[in-house]
């Protein structure tokens, strides 16, 4: 699906119309379990909410990429030398990834924050 050198702009407009319908369909998901059955997000439990709840943030986050490579870069920008640079270096973006985990852990106690706090350390 996502091979670059073989999708035209059309079909790179198409995914990412795609991608944009799927994460608004897994918010509203979402939001049906929290709001009209009351069912509250637990990571320790990974129950229903929390599983859609990652899902739809992933999905948004690679929509909005989609739309922001394809929308104002451009069709050649799909070539794009940090996308190509990410994906050359998985293993060292993953273990620099789990070692800024290790250390927020390590630095602060994680289970007694507020929850201000807890999406403050989640963005950065």
């Amino acid at each position: 699906v996502f091979n670059r050198r073989s999708q035209t702009p059309s079909q790179w407009r198409r995914i990412r119309s795609d991608w944009s319908l799927l994460s608004g369909a897994l918010w509203l998901a979402f939001a049906v379990l929290r709001v009209a059955f009351g069912m509250q997000v637990s990571r320790r439990l990974c129950n229903a909410p929390y599983v859609l709840w990652m899902l739809a943030a992933c999905s948004s986050h690679l929509a909005a990429l989609l739309w922001m490579e394809t929308s104002f870069l451009g069709h050649e920008a799909m070539r794009s030398p940090f996308l190509e640079a990410l994906n050359r270096n998985q293993l060292a973006v993953f273990l620099i990834g789990n070692a800024g985990t290790g250390l927020v852990n390590l630095g602060m106690q994680t289970g007694v924050q507020s929850t201000g706090v807890a999406i403050v350390v989640t963005l950065v």
